[in-house]
């Protein structure tokens, strides 16, 4: 799939997420988003030893959500923080979710679930776009107060292999740096 021809900018990802009224899938998408994770390491993912994501992983500071994330296909934990200054806007959707249900496992559906709830918000299947547009919104500086260098956007996203995130955000680099010349 050629993701720069769905690329939308923060400001949109914004205002069409701010549009789902389905608590459920708003904190769904959120958590994806925040932790620019692949469907699979907050759901139900294809591999089974890549575990939902659970009530414990998140952690609200007076500063920060910090996730705590499965990556799917390396094994292994990291843990991703997002501003509540900047982003508390994606953060309420997944406190007010988090706060209404009880159950350990936070979202106990499928990826395939996970796809058709974003096809009706977003008009795609593609759930992967929310990973996409979070580095990308990341790598220009949207989502945080400065533009974090692209190797730091891939340990967030739980890259192995560095060639992998450059061969993906090739474009968007490229861009950032004809800016500084």
């Amino acid at each position: 799939m050629n993701y720069d021809s769905v690329n939308i900018s923060y400001e949109d990802f914004k205002e069409r997420f701010l549009q789902v009224y389905n608590p459920r899938d708003q904190a769904l998408f959120a958590t994806i988003y925040c932790a620019y994770a692949r469907v699979g390491e907050i759901v139900h993912g294809r591999y089974d030893k890549s575990p939902s994501i659970k009530r414990e992983h998140f952690e609200f500071t007076p500063s920060h959500l910090l996730l705590t994330v499965h990556t799917e296909k390396r094994g292994g934990w990291r843990r991703v923080p997002t501003s509540r200054e900047l982003e508390d806007w994606l953060h309420e959707p997944i406190r007010n979710y988090l706060n209404s249900n009880s159950t350990e496992q936070v979202f106990p559906i499928s990826t395939m679930w996970a796809e058709k709830r974003f096809e009706k918000w977003f008009g795609t299947q593609h759930i992967h776009l929310l990973r996409h547009w979070a580095c990308t919104h990341c790598l220009e500086g949207k989502r945080t107060k400065v533009r974090l260098k692209a190797q730091d956007v891939a340990k967030l996203g739980g890259w192995k292999d560095l060639n992998s995130f450059y061969s993906t955000y090739d474009a968007m680099i490229s861009e950032d740096l004809k800016e500084l010349i």
